[in-house]
């Protein structure tokens, strides 16, 4: 549950013969895992911190926006709430590592290592965190990350065309880190829906989808049934002949799945998941002792937010009325759960005012399905509803052309873009 190496050297003993690691795993079984970066890896990371202090995510942006932190192959979410970033190395060029303190951003290159998923840390709150996966570059090429480019502490200001990138994001980590942890705005978890089909009256029946006819549906049958009873229940699944579970435990709130994410996603995205599923009782013989400390575990939310999204696909459930107010019943914990495109914007509108679902792309300026994507997953989870009795009417449109402190908030997070 650290981040301290547990062999003699550190980072320098990292081995790739299966005989040693082998050996490491049946002394320490629940070691967490370490890899070394630079040339000795084959990996760069950039390594965005939170702390009470202060968060890096602005000075990850202005890297960013300047370009060069593009190439990247997959994204991290830390324990903290943090990010690391992979690059590849794909040359013999020497980067070494170095930290930035002051800006809360650090680059593991050559003599650095970096603790990789699933391992997880125990916080000083006592609670174990997994270093969890949450974006994978699937439609471009990745490349290397240029260190110089980054705010290190052999460059007291950033080079000069990050100089003159926006600055919002440097003045507010929220935007830069929902920026920093969305997958790209052309993944298909948002489906390819056009904004003519949502603005059309005539086609807006392909919009609609029913959870039932998905795995969204069957999971939050599951939870439901667990939390009426107080009883684990087990989600039992076949993928390619071997068979995986999903267990839900009530108490703890709490999922722990070892079904892997690319096959959940497709049971997701398609319909009749319920013919693949079969749902029982968790045998109190396979219940394990302690949940909390597996690295598999997550939170109900999480999970079942992370399905809605991949089952909605830019979609919203049937029954619900484009043009009713939208209000945010809670805050969703963006540290916990993947976060689509533009959720800080949205979040922020609704939970300062009721606005519909349509009215919500016009006033902030983005694709529909995006909206719709978050009202999905935000529905499923209880964190947005509709509200009841109130329909939309021209008070809307006069809302949307009022600056005030809310329009100046969204501005700031970007919604102006």
């Amino acid at each position: 549950g650290g981040k301290r190496p547990l062999t003699p050297h550190g980072f320098q003993d990292a081995s790739a013969d299966l005989g040693v690691i082998d050996s490491w795993w049946r002394r320490q079984p629940d070691a967490n895992i370490g890899v070394p970066t630079g040339a000795a890896g084959g990996i760069d990371v950039v390594d965005v911190d939170v702390h009470e202090t202060g968060s890096g995510y602005a000075a990850f942006e202005h890297a960013r926006r300047a370009g060069f932190v593009e190439g990247w192959a997959w994204m991290v979410r830390t324990p903290s709430g943090g990010l690391h970033a992979y690059f590849l190395r794909t040359d013999q060029r020497q980067q070494r590592s170095w930290q930035a303190p002051g800006k809360h951003i650090d680059f593991r290159g050559d003599g650095g290592y970096i603790i990789v998923p699933p391992s997880q840390v125990t916080g000083d709150d006592g609670i174990s965190r997994s270093y969890q996966q949450i974006a994978v570059a699937e439609d471009r090429r990745p490349g290397p990350v240029d260190a110089a480019g980054l705010p290190a502490p052999a460059a007291s200001e950033a080079p000069a065309r990050a100089a003159h990138s926006d600055d919002r994001a440097a003045r507010d980590p929220g935007r830069a880190a929902g920026l920093a942890v969305t997958e790209r705005r052309r993944h298909p978890s948002y489906g390819v829906l056009d904004d003519a089909m949502y603005a059309d009256p005539k086609l807006r029946g392909q919009f609609f989808y029913d959870p039932a006819d998905y795995f969204q549906g069957v999971l939050k049958r599951a939870i439901d049934r667990s939390c009426k009873t107080g009883i684990p229940v087990r989600i039992k699944l076949d993928e390619s002949g071997s068979s995986r579970h999903i267990d839900i435990f009530p108490k703890e709130h709490k999922i722990l799945s070892d079904v892997r994410e690319y096959f959940l996603r497709s049971l997701s995205i398609g319909k009749g998941a319920g013919d693949l599923a079969t749902v029982e009782t968790l045998p109190e013989s396979e219940a394990p002792g302690g949940v909390s400390g597996d690295a598999r575990m997550q939170n109900e939310t999480s999970l079942l937010w992370k399905v809605a999204l991949w089952s909605a696909l830019g979609r919203v459930p049937v029954g619900t009325d484009p043009e009713r107010p939208v209000r945010l019943v809670y805050w969703p914990n963006f540290t916990r759960i993947f976060i689509p495109h533009h959720a800080m914007q949205i979040a922020v509108l609704w939970s300062r005012r009721p606005t519909s679902l349509l009215e919500t792309a016009r006033i902030l300026g983005i694709e529909y399905r995006y909206v719709f994507a978050f009202y999905s997953a935000a529905a499923a989870t209880g964190a947005a509803e509709q509200v009841p009795g109130w329909k939309a009417s021209g008070e809307v449109a006069k809302h949307a052309v009022q600056r005030g402190f809310l329009g100046r908030l969204l501005g700031y997070l970007g919604a102006r873009d």
